[in-house]
């Protein structure tokens, strides 16, 4: 048998054997950008941001006991989603690394989704909100602040995370999409929930009730639409299905807005009613969102390789085919 360490052209199709499966892990390391260092330099830009963390949860300890507790029952409902979606069950699926890059990824993503949704939030109370009658306004304001300023900048930012972030490439499991979609979803999801409960109130206990609602509705939520943004792209990149983009956003982008202007309406226009009767059903979609996820997330696995199974590229660039790993020995 020839060894060969080359990397196949497009559109050419390798045969069954031991050696195809080891030039598949090269070229899998090369699309990485992977060399002998790659560890430490992905080690250290984990430690790097776990040492900033670090010293930002020092300085809450220094200024108040209370805010520190309050910031790290913020960032635990991210930690705990991920680790049952992920690390309990599928960390062999992708890198934890890679995992934990994803999520850095993600409350960077936050910052400039924070100034475009500021900016517009600004840019339609100059325009529309100073005259007309008042219920009509805030209905108005409620839609664009949920639909547009809030789910079209935050589903988009996911989307592109997972499409353009370094390390996306590669992926030889289709969950692993999943996971890093998720990842990168629930890194913002801790951003926003870290300012959230910490500027809600002076008061312990509100910023507390406010930690619990957002654990148990806003980072679910979050969590859910990156896992669907994560099948949606896990089936174009790894079954070959053509799925376009605005396929893939659909329906997180449909479930946040609705979401949103549900507990943002009632407020809006001071209808206590509504507030009931929105707050019942936004914690339904929620609920629908998770089973939801949870099905796409179950087919991609059903349909992907067993751990018997190793991919190998076939056919054009971009396109993979798996074929059981005791049939090519």
């Amino acid at each position: 048998m020839t060894q060969s360490s080359s990397r196949p052209q497009s559109g050419s199709s390798l045969p069954v054997t031991v050696t195809n499966i080891q030039t598949h892990k090269n070229v899998e390391d090369e699309e990485l950008g992977c060399c002998g260092c790659s560890g430490c330099r992905e080690s250290c830009f984990i430690y790097l941001i776990i040492a900033i963390f670090a010293a930002f949860f020092l300085v809450l300890v220094i200024i108040n006991h209370w805010f520190a507790l309050m910031g790290l029952i913020a960032i635990l409902p991210a930690a705990v989603f991920l680790y049952f979606m992920y690390w309990m069950r599928h960390k062999d699926k992708v890198r934890v690394g890679r995992a934990i890059k994803f999520y850095l990824y993600g409350i960077l993503g936050a910052i400039p989704s924070v100034l475009v949704e500021t900016l517009l939030h600004k840019l339609f109370l100059m325009a529309f909100m100073s005259s007309g009658n008042v219920v009509v306004r805030g209905i108005c304001f409620s839609f664009f602040e949920a639909f547009i300023v809030a789910s079209l900048i935050e589903e988009v930012m996911k989307y592109c995370l997972v499409q353009h972030c370094p390390g996306h490439q590669g992926v030889s499991h289709p969950y692993g999409v999943v996971i890093l979609a998720t990842s990168g979803a629930l890194g913002f999801a801790t951003l926003e929930n870290v300012s959230y409960v910490l500027t809600s109130s002076k008061q312990v206990h509100e910023q507390f009730l406010t930690a619990i609602f957002r654990a148990l509705l806003a980072v679910p939520l979050h969590g859910t639409t990156g896992m669907m943004i994560g099948a949606k792209l896990a089936r174009r990149s790894h079954f070959n299905e053509v799925v376009p983009w605005y396929v893939v956003l659909a329906i997180p982008f449909f479930l946040h807005g609705l979401y949103d202007f549900l507990l943002i309406a009632p407020a809006t226009i001071d209808d206590s009613t509504f507030g009931i009767v929105g707050f019942a059903i936004a914690c339904f979609l929620v609920l629908l969102g998770c089973v939801y996820a949870h099905f796409l997330a179950r087919d991609i696995l059903k349909q992907a390789p067993s751990s018997e199974s190793t991919p190998i590229l076939s056919g054009g660039a971009g396109s993979t085919a798996y074929t059981s790993r005791s049939n090519n020995l």
